[in-house]
């Protein structure tokens, strides 16, 4: 009688996967087989320090630069609100400030200094004051030889009033409430024309 042949159990798939490695096969897959280990994905390179970092392109613009020698400031402003703001951005931007309150003081106040010999580097003029108004200040200031950078300082926006300002003697013009970025503007321009005397 025949022998029949030994049946392999279905269920040994370690048996046929060593028989599949000796005749250098790849054993089958199946749903109990062990699956294969990924290799651990490399690390992210570390980021450079904040220093090293490119700045971005949308980066708001830097501010005029700090007069390195305070600027000598005289400021005649009547409006007790409008001072306080002043002179606070005057001192943020290393500003040695003189404060008065009228035309007619601004301009013995001038008149005093240069007769120590000393003068101020700029002078803030509100156009609307007491006593003086800036514009009768700034022409006052003007033909008395003062060189000084004349700012006007006025509240008005009508068409012309910019006109009016420097035809009294102001080199520049400031309208109220006052941005600090264009009064940083204003005494870096004063401090670069005294660094040139």
């Amino acid at each position: 009688a025949a022998i029949p042949e030994a049946i392999e159990p279905k269920d040994d798939h370690a048996a046929a996967e060593a028989r599949a490695r000796t005749q250098g096969q790849q054993p089958e897959r199946t749903a109990t087989s062990p699956r294969p280990v990924r290799p651990p994905e490399p690390s992210p390179l570390p980021r450079p320090p904040a220093a090293q970092r490119a700045a971005p392109t949308n980066a708001a613009p830097t501010a005029p630069p700090v007069p390195s020698a305070p600027l000598r400031v005289l400021l005649a402003e009547d409006g007790v609100d409008n001072q306080r703001l002043i002179l606070y951005h005057l001192k943020r931007c290393n500003c040695d400030a003189m404060l008065v309150e009228n035309g007619r003081d601004a301009v013995a106040a001038v008149e005093e200094r240069r007769a120590r010999g000393e003068r101020f580097d700029v002078i803030i003029l509100d156009m609307q004051m007491p006593h003086m108004d800036g514009y009768e200040a700034a022409r006052r200031l003007r033909t008395g030889g003062c060189d000084s950078l004349i700012v006007a300082l006025t509240a008005d926006a009508m068409q012309g009033d910019r006109e009016r300002c420097l035809a009294a003697g102001c080199d520049r013009y400031l309208p109220k409430p006052v941005d600090a970025r264009e009064l940083a503007v204003l005494l870096a321009e004063a401090a670069a024309k005294r660094a040139i005397r």
